[in-house]
């Protein structure tokens, strides 16, 4: 059956982009969702970065990260999702 602790949380269908990225991964949030928390997270799941996006401000600064495959975070209210990040 579902996961109880998944169970209440809907999907955040959030787009971003460019992916593969080198330096700016802008993080494109769904109509009606005004501000977000973003998370990356590398292949072993350690939290690498952070930031609440806005729809003004909605570009993730990657620079600094190791290039290879992270997972991106979005969560706003009682919705969630997540996407595969290739940072170059």
């Amino acid at each position: 059956g579902p996961s109880l602790s998944t169970s209440d949380a809907k999907v955040l269908d959030f787009s971003m982009f460019p992916n593969p990225a080198t330096d700016i991964l802008n993080i494109q949030l769904p109509t009606g969702t005004s501000e977000a928390q973003v998370g990356v997270f590398d292949y072993t799941g350690r939290q690498v970065n952070s930031k609440t996006v806005t729809l003004n401000d909605n570009q993730l600064d990657v620079t600094n990260l190791a290039a290879g495959m992270y997972i991106i975070r979005v969560a706003s209210d009682d919705k969630l999702g997540a996407q595969r990040f290739i940072k170059k």
